[in-house]
């Protein structure tokens, strides 16, 4: 799929740089952390509005897996992704198969998470927490385990 500037969001126009710079973004949002394609290329235009193209770039944003940013940037950038979806649907989705879960519980499961600490979780894990973050969405999970499991 093509990414489009503009697409959701703010609407501000990108030049082709920065399209092209969202769409490796998007290429990564969208190979396995739980973001749809649609969801992916929204992210990586989100990205590239938030920050500007020179700062992305210095960033390593397009490198996604090996990303650890301060707490501020990986504030900002786990703001600009929850313009583009639903974080506890993504990060329920990404654990899907962790946690043993179908398709129907999917759903279930992210509207009984906390969507503070789903936001927190995100955060740590930008930043660098990443054992940190999947301990307390590991927790969260298992308090509301009963309702993921029961769909």
């Amino acid at each position: 799929m093509a990414i489009v500037g503009g697409g959701c969001g703010s609407g501000n126009a990108l030049s082709p740089d920065e399209i092209d710079y969202a769409a490796s973004i998007a290429a990564g949002a969208n190979g396995g952390l739980g973001f749809s394609a649609d969801e992916a290329n929204c992210v990586g235009l989100e990205l590239v509005k938030v920050f500007g193209l020179a700062r992305a770039k210095e960033l390593r944003l397009a490198e996604n897996e090996s990303v650890v940013l301060s707490r501020k940037d990986a504030t900002s950038a786990v703001d600009a992704m929850a313009k583009c979806a639903d974080l506890k649907l993504v990060t329920v989705r990404f654990a899907k198969d962790t946690l043993g879960l179908t398709d129907a519980q999917v759903g279930v499961c992210a509207a009984a998470l906390d969507k503070d600490k789903v936001r927190e979780v995100f955060i740590k894990i930008v930043s660098g927490e990443r054992t940190a973050g999947q301990a307390m969405l590991m927790s969260e999970i298992s308090l509301k385990g009963d309702k993921c499991r029961r769909a």
